[in-house]
């Protein structure tokens, strides 16, 4: 019979990816023991605990986007070279970041605030990138897109793109939450390529020691 409850089903998967002390903790965690008994595991990859994060962060990241004078939805990009190399793409990406984050293009920008997530794409390479709103001036948006593009693009020797979000560029006042979950909607919590064992296993390795939230300012 095949499990039904989330936390079970990423158990089990974790179990098939080699990490059993990880599936352990998870199985100590919320639904799966009776009320009374709950404890938080506090794992990356327990669908219980990423919710409850994911809103934590959210309503951080709300905040201080409520704070900013000029909100603008920007994306960094990197893609892997192969299935295994996910922490390779994680690297430049967040370096690549930092390094855009010192240009002059940048001096604008007063505040920051985001996540990385990732996807696996065709089963084949990973899509390692960063959802954030940054608080500038819009004077000339496209210069300002085309300069920070060039720098990120150097920074990662010309794997990393940098684009204004098409989706929805400019956050009205009274969307700071929907977008602050959106970015913060986990790369661990309920994403597609979670219940393949080969997949999670490339995951857990990839994020040992690596953070994904974003923010300064």
């Amino acid at each position: 019979m095949q499990p039904t409850d989330p936390q079970e089903i990423r158990a089990v998967a974790l179990e098939k990816a080699g990490e059993v002390m990880i599936a352990a903790r998870i199985r100590k965690c919320g639904s799966l023991l009776p009320p009374g008994r709950r404890i938080a595991c506090k794992s990356r990859y327990c669908p219980c605990c990423a919710s409850r994060e994911r809103e934590r962060l959210a309503r951080r990241t709300a905040a201080k986007i409520r704070a900013m004078r000029d909100p603008l939805l920007v994306q960094f990009s990197v893609k892997s070279r192969g299935f295994k190399d996910l922490g390779a793409a994680l690297d430049p990406l967040r370096a690549g970041i930092s390094r855009a984050r010192r240009t002059w293009a940048f001096k604008t920008v007063r505040a920051g605030a985001g996540a990385i997530e990732f996807k696996l794409l065709q089963n084949r390479f990973w899509d390692a990138h960063a959802h954030l709103v940054v608080d500038v001036d819009d004077d000339d948006l496209d210069m300002w897109e085309h300069e920070v593009q060039k720098a990120f693009t150097k920074a990662t020797d010309g794997r990393g793109r940098f684009s204004i979000h098409w989706q929805a560029p400019d956050i009205a006042p009274g969307h700071t939450m929907r977008i602050a979950r959106y970015m913060h909607k986990g790369a661990t919590e309920d994403a597609p390529w979670s219940g393949s064992p080969a997949a999670l296993a490339v995951v857990v390795q990839s994020l040992h020691g690596r953070r994904l939230p974003v923010a300064w300012g």
